[in-house]
Order: structure tokens, then C-alpha cells, then sequence
């Protein structure tokens, strides 16, 4: 099984030889198109996206990548888990 979430995250910036305190520009400029998945089910993101959606300028350790993206995971997350009556619901609002 690959790694999901902030897992996810942190092996493209181990992948990178990136070491912290990573600037988030210099990860978004070489992995903006890198695909992370949300979830066990393969629902992904670019890594561009999440970045953007968190808003962070910086990682200052593995620990704040977790505290900085958690948030933004478990909304897509939720969003990407509604139900067929919810995102019908949600397609005509």
C-alpha cells in the first residue's frame, strides 16, 4: 500500500534531498505536478494544489508538514467522501 496524506508529503520531500526547513517555493517549483494521495482509495492531488489550498510558505520540520496539511487532507478528504445524494445536493447549490 502507498503512502497517503502528510506521509505522502514527506517522502517527495525526502525523495527530493530537500532538507528542513524546506521553502515551500522551491518545493512547489521542482514537485508542483508531483500527484499526493489523499486517501487509501487513490484519490490525489497535485502537490502544487495542496500547497496553494494550505497557504504555507515554509515546512520547518516533519512535524509542521503534519500541522500545516492535516487540516487541508482531512477537508478533501471529506469532500471527496460525500455521499451520491450529498454531491448531487451539492452540484444544484
Amino acid at each position: 500500500m502507498g503512502t497517503h496524506g502528510t506521509d505522502a508529503v514527506r517522502r517527495v520531500i525526502e525523495d527530493s534531498d530537500l532538507e528542513y526547513p524546506v521553502p515551500v517555493d522551491r518545493l512547489v517549483r521542482e514537485h508542483a505536478l508531483v500527484n499526493v494521495d489523499i486517501d487509501a482509495k487513490g484519490n490525489s492531488i497535485m502537490l502544487g494544489e495542496l500547497i496553494n489550498q494550505a497557504g504555507v510558505n515554509e515546512f520547518t520540520d516533519e512535524d509542521d508538514v503534519d500541522r500545516k496539511l492535516s487540516p487541508v487532507f482531512e477537508r478533501l478528504h471529506s469532500e471527496r467522501h460525500t455521499s451520491l445524494l450529498g454531491r448531487i445536493i451539492r452540484t444544484f447549490t
